[in-house]
């Protein structure tokens, strides 16, 4: 077997059988780890995008924060945070 953490295949020839049994293992990645950085800002005009007139929120405001992994299966983060520029320690 090919290690399967780099992908690959192997194959098995099955007794009474005209051809082999084949397993594929597909690339699997590590997930991301490290700082996650983001900005919370007064989207005035719900665009999504900071526009030159929209401002930060205040420092001094609380906004709970969920984080999810890439499928939706598990909390990475789950938390309070001040408003402004924010970076979590993601593990």
């Amino acid at each position: 077997m090919v290690d399967p953490l780099h992908g690959g295949f192997r194959s098995t020839l099955a007794e009474d059988s005209c051809g082999p049994e084949v397993f594929f293992y597909p690339e699997v990645y590590e997930g991301p780890t490290g700082p996650l950085k983001f900005r919370l800002f007064n989207d005035a005009d719900r665009d999504g995008v900071q526009d030159a007139s929209e401002g930060l929120v205040p420092a001094d405001s609380i906004w709970q924060v969920l984080v999810v992994n890439s499928d939706l299966s598990a909390d990475v983060f789950l938390g309070q945070v001040s408003g402004g520029d924010v970076t979590l320690e993601i593990p």
